[in-house]
């Protein structure tokens, strides 16, 4: 994807530190600052840890040949860090205890204790260069359901509006719809451009990898069928996008 000025949604982005994902759309924090929003894995260089030690924010991402300092366009600002992260090394230590207690015919059993599950995959970065409230190749949007965050090529994830707005940041200039089972979201991404799916559950669990052996727990997240691919991360569902043909 190509550079894109004045900035707008739904086009290539990320950290310097990172590949590529997908701008999904602006917001507001309570003060009326308006940043840039996508995933915190699209803005932080690690989204596990509480802030990015790599603040340059590029566009197009630097898969898609954003380089620096040209193409900087934001500064990160802040991201809600992943919690709930296990690796397998974990897990095996667990399950050497508990093999080694039933050889020795103990009822003891050991089991690792996980932080609270994540809801929502998001950061946000304050804008340096001109922008537009608007979304790539659509004329318009409406309804924002939330941020795609996972997928695969069965399903996809995405964390909702809801859960964004209680981390302190509201869309800018779109009211926030929930959806349920069977309802169709729209969106426009990196790689994909736009594509729909159906909700298949409207609050389901489910296990991300970030890596490595590293993988989050988030619970509450809309599970829709296949509607993103690797780029698309960060890209905004919504309820209804006017596509310009």
């Amino acid at each position: 994807m190509t550079r894109t000025r004045p900035l707008v949604a739904g086009v290539s982005i990320g950290n310097w530190a990172i590949t590529a994902g997908t701008l999904g759309w602006f917001f507001e924090d309570a003060g009326g600052r308006v940043a840039l929003g996508s995933n915190a894995h699209v803005f932080a260089d690690d989204p596990l840890t509480p802030s990015s030690e790599e603040k340059r924010i590029v566009q197009p991402g630097r898969a898609d040949h954003g380089r620096v300092p040209e193409d900087v366009v934001g500064t990160y600002l802040w991201h809600q860090p992943l919690e709930g992260s296990m690796c397998t090394l974990s897990n095996a230590v667990a399950g050497l205890l508990n093999g080694v207690s039933s050889l020795l015919g103990r009822k003891t059993r050991f089991e690792l204790s996980l932080v609270e599950k994540a809801r929502i995959d998001f950061g946000v970065a304050e804008p340096t260069v001109d922008h537009e409230i608007r979304l790539h190749t659509a004329e318009d949007c409406e309804g924002f359901v939330g941020l795609g965050f996972a997928g695969s090529d069965q399903a996809s994830f995405f964390c909702k509006a809801e859960h964004i707005e209680a981390a302190g940041w509201s869309p800018v200039d779109k009211e926030i719809e929930a959806v349920t089972v069977g309802d169709q979201i729209h969106k426009v991404g990196r790689t994909t451009e736009y594509t729909t799916g159906r909700v298949m559950d409207d609050s389901a669990y489910g296990r991300v990898s970030y890596g490595g052996a590293s993988y989050v727990e988030f619970d509450d997240v809309i599970l829709t069928t296949t509607m993103l691919e690797g780029g698309d991360s960060g890209s905004s569902g919504w309820t209804s996008i006017a596509v310009v043909r």
